[in-house]
């Protein structure tokens, strides 16, 4: 296992301010940089962070106030500080380097020594000579570089001038047309109330006046007999 340091500053990024291995007895010792340490205090806000063999963080028990650094004491010069609290994490979820024990190979055999040959003969050989000349060098006329033409500047065009648009005189007023006078309107008078002269007495009709009745006379009974 080992054990970084982690700082966080005043624009609150974190930053790793030093690493350190953890001993047999779960101890270690990191250096902190001399510009962090002022007037006995760290000018930043430190905390330890346990790291497992895959260098990733271990999760602790006691929360993140036990792993704050606070200062403990200082003698020769050198500020000694420490973790609030002590460090528990879980093996399961924090696992330490796990290493196979050496392999014992068998020993390897004694092979038989090998002879002294004897030393390898010397061969000279006669002085290396070409059998023909090389025939003399040619010296090839200068050729005449035809020289790049002057390198024309490319001038972007200019942007247009921004138009000054002059403001713009007031409208001249339109007079109005007066309007012609109302014409009032007059509604038709109602149609006379007709004058109804009163209808002539009625002639009377005389009806001819009836007959009187002739009176109906019945006959008198026969008179008895005189006996």
């Amino acid at each position: 296992l080992r054990v970084t340091v982690d700082c966080k500053g005043a624009n609150g990024e974190v930053k790793t301010r030093g690493a350190g291995e953890l001993d047999e007895e779960g101890k270690f010792q990191v250096d902190f940089p001399q510009e962090l340490v002022e007037n006995g205090k760290l000018k930043e806000e430190c905390y330890v962070q346990l790291r497992s063999a895959s260098d990733t963080l271990c999760p602790t028990h006691n929360g993140v106030e036990s792993s704050k650094i606070a200062f403990v004491s200082e003698s020769d010069g050198k500020h000694t500080f420490s973790p609030v609290g002590k460090l528990e994490f879980s093996p399961t979820t924090c696992t330490s380097a796990f290493l196979w024990p050496f392999f014992q190979h068998p020993p390897l055999p004694n092979l038989h020594p090998f002879p002294q040959l004897p030393p390898f003969p010397t061969i000279s050989l006669p002085p290396f000579h070409w059998p023909f000349k090389f025939p003399p060098k040619k010296l090839c006329p200068p050729f005449f570089k035809k020289p790049h033409p002057p390198f024309v500047p490319i001038i972007k065009p200019l942007p247009p001038p921004v138009p000054i648009v002059e403001p713009l005189p007031p409208p001249v007023p339109i007079p109005k047309k007066p309007c012609p006078p109302l014409v009032p309107v007059v509604k038709p008078l109602p149609p006379p109330v007709p004058i109804v002269k009163p209808l002539p007495p009625p002639v009377p009709v005389y009806k001819k006046p009836c007959p009187p009745p002739v009176p109906i006379v019945k006959p008198l009974p026969p008179p008895p007999p005189i006996v």
